[in-house]
């Protein structure tokens, strides 16, 4: 049965990965040529926009967000609790 700091130690190398991965996958989407850039169109950018805004207040925060031409970064904190996050994992 693995101890708290195995449990530590993986839980870290987890989250190295994703940071890794995340990084990795960014640069990709940002140097992308090809493929869906639906959100060059100021129309569909805009909606995605609105999309965000209408929820913000009562589903989340929305702090910031940054619509690019094939993906959007998004900053907010949910108004869940940690145990209703988890939920559906």
């Amino acid at each position: 049965m693995p101890g708290a700091r195995d449990r530590d130690a993986l839980k870290e190398r987890v989250e190295r990965f994703d940071r890794e991965w995340t990084i990795k996958f960014e640069a990709i989407l940002h140097k992308a040529k090809t493929g869906p850039m639906w959100m060059k169109d100021e129309r569909v950018a805009d909606a995605v926009a609105g999309s965000l805004h209408r929820l913000d207040d009562d589903a989340y925060r929305l702090d910031c967000f940054s619509v690019m031409s094939n993906h959007v970064h998004v900053v907010f904190k949910p108004f869940l609790s940690e145990a209703e996050l988890h939920q559906g994992t």
